[in-house]
């Protein structure tokens, strides 16, 4: 299982830089412009380490 609590703006932009091309006209419907114009939303850590906490009980 991997888990990303990282994603903050500059993140994301360095994962679609780097990655896009792997799945430009793949199954992916986003664009480029698309991800990046998506705010990460700021729960999303809070959230995924209360997921580590349960499976780790």
């Amino acid at each position: 299982m991997q888990f990303h609590f990282e994603p903050e703006p500059d993140n994301v932009r360095e994962m679609v830089v780097n990655d896009f091309p792997y799945i430009d006209g793949s199954v992916f419907k986003q664009t480029a412009a698309d991800i990046l114009a998506t705010p990460v939303p700021a729960e999303n850590q809070r959230v995924m380490f209360r997921i580590l906490d349960y499976i780790s009980e």
